[in-house]
C-alpha cells in the first residue's frame, strides 16, 4: 500500500518553531502519512556556510522533533557536498517506489525553483507543498509539469537568520526554539 510522504529539506541552522509549524501545516493539509526532515549538507543556493556543523544540526533537529511524530533522515549530510533535491528524490524513489512523495518548501523558495538543479526532471517525480503567504504565490515559477499545493501557514515571524544573529550577540533565543532544541544548542556552545 502506498504512503503519502512529505520531505522537508533545508539547512535547519538551527531548526525553530517556524519550521515545526510548517511541517505540521503541510502534514495536516495533505493528510501525509509521514513527514521527514532532511537537513542539507550544503545548500547550493546559499552563499554562507551553516553556523552549526552537520553533527550539531542533526543533534538539535532530532531534539526538536522528538515526540512530535516526525523523523529525521541524514542522507544528504552523509552524501556530503552540495545537496541536490533531485538526487535525494531519486534515492527515496528507489527506496519507496510505491509511495507518493511531496517536497515541502516555504514561500521564500517558491521563486527559486527555476534555479534548482534538474528542476524539470524533479517536477516529474514529486509534488511540492508550498507553505506560505499564498497571495505571494500568484506568479508561477514557469517550471514545466510542476505540481504543487499551496498551504496557508500560521502567522509566525521567526527565521533561522534571526536566531543565528541573536546567538552571535549572546541574546536570548528561549522563545524561538523548542526547549529540547534549546538545550541541544546550549550543549553545543558549552563544548
Amino acid at each position: 500500500m502506498s504512503r503519502k510522504v512529505g520531505i522537508f529539506g533545508g539547512s535547519f541552522d538551527p531548526v525553530h518553531f517556524g519550521h515545526l509549524f510548517m511541517a505540521q501545516d503541510a502534514q495536516e493539509a495533505l493528510s501525509l502519512d509521514e513527514l521527514i526532515f532532511m537537513p542539507t549538507a550544503q545548500s547550493p543556493l546559499k552563499k554562507q556556510p551553516p553556523l552549526f556543523n552537520d553533527n550539531d544540526r542533526l543533534k538539535i533537529l532530532n531534539a526538536a522533533v522528538a515526540g512530535l511524530g516526525y523523523s529525521v533522515m541524514d542522507w544528504e549530510i552523509q552524501q556530503g557536498g552540495k545537496s541536490y533535491t533531485l538526487n535525494t528524490v531519486k534515492h527515496l524513489k528507489a527506496l519507496w517506489p510505491e509511495d507518493k512523495l511531496y517536497w515541502v518548501i516555504g514561500d521564500d523558495q517558491w521563486h527559486t525553483l527555476p534555479q534548482w538543479h534538474g528542476i524539470e526532471e524533479l517536477a516529474k517525480l514529486i509534488s511540492f507543498i508550498v507553505v506560505g503567504a499564498t497571495e505571494g504565490l500568484s506568479e508561477d515559477p514557469k517550471v514545466p509539469g510542476l505540481k504543487f499545493y499551496k498551504v496557508s501557514p500560521r502567522v509566525l515571524d521567526i527565521s533561522a537568520t534571526e536566531i543565528r544573529n541573536r546567538l552571535e550577540k549572546n541574546l536570548s533565543v528561549d522563545l524561538f526554539l523548542p526547549p529540547k532544541a534549546l538545550i541541544a544548542i546550549q550543549e553545543v556552545y558549552s563544548n
